[in-house]
This record gives C-alpha cells, structure tokens and sequence, in this order.
C-alpha cells in the first residue's frame, strides 16, 4: 500500500507542519505538494528539506497511490493536484482510502473520506499536536519549532478570532518540547522586499468601495511577488475598511485574496460562492468563469447577503450630552463630572460639532490655572467622526489610530445622532459592563 500525504495548494506553515505531524503518524507515507508553495513555506523547506523530506506531486506515480491523507483542506477544489485520484475514487470508491485532517467548516464541496478528524481550532497543527501527545510519540525540537510555526501563522499568533485555548496549550508543550522561538520569529514576519511594497502602494492607491464594510481592488496579476496574500494582510491594517477583496487579474483567471477585520465580514463564506474558501476573515479563490466586472458584481452580492455584523449605532450611547463653546473650562468639567463621562462634544450657538473636550483637557487646563478662560481655548478642534453603520471594527480602528476614546456618530445628515466610546467598544467586545470611560 503506498500512502500519500498531501495539502491545499499555495501550502501556508499550517499546512506544511500538519503534513509533517501527520507523517509522524504515518512513517511510511510519501509528502507531496501541489505546483505552489507560499514564500514562507518555500523559505523553510530551502533550509530544512533534509530534515522534512517531499516531493511535487507531480513527480509522484499518483497510480500506485491506494491511500491518500489531506490535512489543512477537505474541499475538492483546493487540490487540483491530486484530480486523477480523486477521479478513480468517483469511479471506484474502493480503489482509494481517503483519511482527513481539517480545522474548517464544511463546505458543499468537501469530499467524502473513509475517516475524518475535524475541530473548530486556529489551526489543524493543534489538532495532530494533540494526538501525537495523547498517542506518546516524541517531538523532537526542530518538529517542535515547525509545529509552532504553523499553530503561529494560522492563529496571528493567539490574535485572529478563530484561536483557542487548545492552541494556546498546544504551543506551550511545544515550548517545552523545545521550540525555538527566534527561528519562529525568523520565518513569520520577514520584512516586505521592494516588490512587495511596490505592492502595497498600489493595493491602498487602488481601493475603492465595494458593498457594506468592504472595498474591492482588481489589479493586474502581479509577477515575481512572494507573500501576495500578507502583503493583502499588511494593506487592510492601514486602511479603516472593515474587509477587502483583491483580485488580481490574469490571462485565463482571476486569483481574489479577501481580508476582514474581527466581526466585519465572514469573507471565507463570501468567496465560497466563487469556489473559493478560508476563515471568516481570510479567504481566497481562483476564479476562472466570470471576468472581474460579473466577479465584483458576485461579491458585492455575496457581502450584501449576509447578516449584518454588529454596527456602530448598535453599541452607540444617545442623545448626546454636549458642551458649549462659550463655556468656561471649569464649568465644562463640573458638566463631565456631573454626567459621568470623561469627555463630549463641544458645539457652537447654532449646534455645529466644532470640537471635543476631555478630562484630560480639563486637568491640563487646571494644571496651568486656566479654568476660568473659554473651552475653545483647550478643546481639541479635529473632530473624528464615524458613520452610524459602519461596523464597530471601523470605530475601533479610527479610536486607536488617533488616540482617542470617543467618537461622534453621524446618521442621516444628524453630527450628533449618537456618540461612541471606549465602554461602549468594551461592552461590546467582552460582552460585559466596562467601567473605563
């Protein structure tokens, strides 16, 4: 019987550490990719390849193959590279053994396997790390630090929504295994080289509105960039979209790269309907049936479907208690007091929002013996405001980008329908009453 472990393609370290955790389980398998590995991927295996031996697929006699074991992936789609298998299993499902690892969700696309091991984890490494403990097979530290690496790449590092506790204490035993935390470092967050910056500036030159919290970007599919996608990572932080889809466009296809921020946007069922597929927020697909105008119309659909996502005006604290202009310092921080609140908006006589003052300007103003001069004086007069239905992760964003812990609601031409504060964020986030304001 000869056994062959594979995974999706673009192979990410989640999905090269579950490869080699599965091997451990199966020492007489042959690893074997598809055409494409992610940069980071590539990068680790150039130095330790002796170590985690593998093959193309490609190179591999798929007609000896009676077993086949697909870890990080259970959806025919995502292994192009394994079709003639899977083909003689359509026609004969005797004539192949199909044993899954996965950490997804199902998908109408998932292919039928004779055993299945699935958990609601950041990543399938913590699933295969588990069983080696529970069955007594060593790591030794090298496996440990791959291991980590993968656990690491696919949780953000215990960051995205998707982590659990499980891969939190799987990444302590593999500490004390010995993973080595420099060589993790060393492969997570290499610096963008020039191509990859030329990249980024394009990507935020390029994004427009899409539907709901999400911008869309179609740029030329580029050549000779590594790490496509944490280059897509990198633009959605610097912009105050709750989710972005970049689709790239080539000759025959169009490869679409989705982002989103916590709680914005499910893009992994948003790219499912291109035949795509990934986490709520990360997803990608290649599309080869729908030009980029019928594909932005298909995800502007897809976005404008799903439930909607927790708002600004759903967490947002109203009628707004406000300060006037002509007020004298002190007199607004007896009103900030009085209220219980650590800062509002500031209007002029005809009700126009023309600043915001906080506590802190207050005790600043005291400081300096300066209560009794006017609240313009100490208010700051750049108004950061925020739309009553973008998604909270926008709020969030503007709040920490600027430092500060409020933010004017606008809603139907009103500047002042409600206001949106860091309690209100925290209410929101661990869904109990916060008392920082």
């Amino acid at each position: 019987m000869t056994t062959l472990i594979t995974t999706h393609e673009n192979a990410d370290l989640d999905a090269l550490a579950s490869t080699v955790a599965v091997r451990k389980l199966h020492p007489e398998a042959i690893v074997g990719f598809g055409r494409r590995l992610n940069p980071s991927t590539r990068a680790f295996l150039a130095l330790h390849r002796g170590r985690f031996p593998s093959e193309h697929c490609d190179h591999v006699d798929l007609d000896a193959v009676d077993a086949l074991i697909l870890t990080d992936v259970r959806r025919r789609g995502r292994v192009p590279h394994v079709a003639s298998l899977l083909a003689r299993r359509d026609a004969d499902p005797t004539a192949l053994r199909v044993e899954v690892w996965d950490h997804h969700e199902a998908s109408t696309d998932d292919l039928p396997a004779d055993a299945i091991h699935v958990a609601p984890l950041g990543a399938v490494t913590t699933l295969l790390v588990e069983t080696l403990r529970e069955r007594g097979l060593p790591v030794d530290p090298i496996e440990a630090t791959l291991f980590a690496l993968g656990i690491h790449d696919d949780t953000g590092s215990l960051s995205f929504p998707t982590s659990t506790p499980r891969d939190a204490r799987a990444l302590a035993w593999l500490m004390e295994q010995g993973a080595e935390l420099t060589v993790v470092k060393r492969y997570l967050a290499p610096p963008l080289d020039e191509r990859q910056r030329q990249l980024l500036r394009a990507l935020l030159e390029g994004m427009a509105p899409l539907a709901g919290p999400a911008a869309v970007v179609t740029l030329p599919l580029p050549k000779k960039v590594r790490g496509i996608a944490r280059v897509c990572s990198e633009a959605l932080a610097l912009t105050e979209y709750g989710a972005f889809f970049a689709i790239f466009d080539g000759p025959t296809k169009r490869q679409v790269i989705a982002r989103a921020r916590h709680g914005a946007l499910d893009v992994g069922e948003v790219l499912a309907a291109v035949g795509g597929g990934g986490h709520t927020g990360a997803a990608a697909a290649v599309v080869r049936d729908l030009d980029v105008a019928a594909l932005r119309a298909r995800l502007a659909e897809r976005v404008e479907a799903q439930p909607p996502r927790q708002r600004v005006r759903d967490v947002m604290s109203a009628p707004v208690h406000v300060l006037s202009r002509e007020w004298t310092v002190q007199e607004a921080g007896e009103a900030l007091e009085r209220w219980g609140v650590s800062g509002a908006p500031v209007v002029d006589v005809a009700g126009a929002v023309v600043g915001m003052l906080s506590r802190r300007d207050v005790l600043r103003a005291e400081r300096r013996g300066r209560l009794g001069l006017p609240v313009a004086g100490w208010m700051s007069h750049h108004v950061i405001d925020v739309a009553a239905d973008a998604p909270l992760a926008e709020a969030l964003a503007r709040m920490a980008r600027h430092d500060i812990g409020r933010l004017p609601v606008e809603a139907s031409g009103d500047p002042l329908a409600g206001i949106v504060t860091r309690s209100d964020a925290l209410r929101a986030l661990y869904g109990r009453e916060a008392t920082d304001r």
